[in-house]
């Protein structure tokens, strides 16, 4: 199944501007969409006709998050019904406080929401800043332990509010660089980054 990990912002409605993102040729990102979430282009570009996908929405406890939820939703009703398919929402609730104790459940929420044979993609462009480090783990837990189930992308859009100017890009070379220092075993090798340079340039 596709899976859609995203995070609804906690900015005020009136400072998430509904734009067209620049998206620098990527294929599936590109869009003349008008959005305030990069996870709807995501969503629109990779879903196809006739299919059901699971978008797990990431909710902080704060104030704006429910309106930005509800606006949310209007867009991906609009793209769901202009594309052809079908969505099941899943809300995971997080707290405020960065904890240790609040980063773990996060993580294990987001895990148990990962099956075998998942094609994953995740949306890293709102939240508090910790909570990309969490999405990229769940990421590699599910690349590592769960069968056949693929990391397709994972995205991030800016917005500079003096110019206006915006992009949308693929992040997804992060994600897998992790996961390949991991399993270039540094020990072994006198220059270890030397190593993970040549292989990246390959």
């Amino acid at each position: 199944m596709k899976k859609y990990i995203t995070v609804i912002p906690m900015q005020p409605k009136e400072n998430l501007h509904r734009t067209k993102y620049e998206s620098y040729g990527n294929e599936l990102l590109s869009s003349e969409i008008e959005t305030r979430f990069p996870a709807v282009i995501m969503i629109a570009n990779s879903a196809v006709s006739g299919e059901t996908v699971e978008v797990v929405v990431t909710m902080t406890e704060h104030e704006n998050v429910p309106q930005n939820y509800d606006e949310f939703i209007a867009e991906l009703d609009m793209v769901s019904k202009e594309k052809g398919f079908e969505y099941k929402i899943t809300k995971l609730v997080t707290t405020l406080a960065e904890t240790p104790e609040k980063q773990y459940a996060l993580l294990g929420d987001i895990v148990e929401k990962f099956s075998e044979e998942d094609e994953i993609y995740a949306d890293i462009t709102y939240g508090a800043k910790p909570t990309p480090v969490v999405i990229m783990m769940a990421l590699s837990y599910a690349y590592e332990y769960l069968k056949n189930t693929d990391v397709k992308a994972m995205i991030y859009g800016s917005y500079n509010h003096a110019t206006g100017k915006t992009g949308l890009y693929d992040v997804s070379a992060l994600f897998y660089m992790n996961s390949l220092m991991h399993k270039v075993p540094g020990k072994d090798f006198e220059n270890p980054l030397e190593v993970m340079k040549k292989i990246i340039n390959l």
